[in-house]
Formats: structure tokens, sequence, C-alpha cells
């Protein structure tokens, strides 16, 4: 999604589509990252509280290997790439997503 919307403003700059893609348009878009974002969290979430409990300790003991074991990293880039980065393009009360989420696109 980041990358459609990162190709999408430099095609709507380079063709001049600015009368046909409007700021309505990337208002729309980054409000569909915020949300699918927030659903892969909860996803997350969910992942995680079936693993810890649930019956098998086994599953239990994988997902806490996980977030700290050899590859911790990797999991932790991945949450924070795919949750906590695009949370924080969040809406603002003053102003648009649009403003932030532009800045947040690549994440």
């Amino acid at each position: 999604m980041a990358l459609v919307i990162n190709l999408l403003i430099v095609i709507r700059k380079a063709y001049k589509l600015e009368h046909i893609v409007t700021l309505e348009h990337m208002e729309k878009l980054a409000k569909l990252v915020l949300m699918t974002s927030c659903m892969v969290g909860y996803s997350y979430l969910t992942e995680f509280f079936m693993a810890w409990y649930g019956i098998n300790k086994y599953e239990r003991d994988v997902f806490v290997f996980r977030a700290t074991g050899h590859y911790w990293w990797a999991f932790w880039i991945m949450f924070s790439c795919n949750v906590v980065f695009r949370c924080c393009c969040g809406p603002r009360r003053s102003g648009g997503t649009w403003s932030r989420c532009s800045s947040c696109a690549s994440s």
C-alpha cells in the first residue's frame, strides 16, 4: 500500500493529475493505511493472546522465543514497522492525516 501511495504521489505531480487525484483521495488512502495497520496490530495481539492463554505449552514457548530469542530483532522490526510507526501517522485534531502519512508512507 505504501508503495502505491508513493508512486501515486510521483505520477500525480509528473502528469499533472491534481484535478483527478485530489487531496481528498490521498486523505482516504492515508486512513486506509491506518486502518489496515490497526487490523494487523489486532491480529498480532490476538495471536499472542491465544498462544499465551492456550493449553499448548509449546505454542506459548514459540511465541515467547520469537520475541526474545535469536531473531528478536526481526520480530520487533516487523511489529514496529507494521503497527507502531504507522499508528504514529494517525490523524491529528488540528489537521488531516495526509501531512503526516505522506512522510510515513514508506515505513
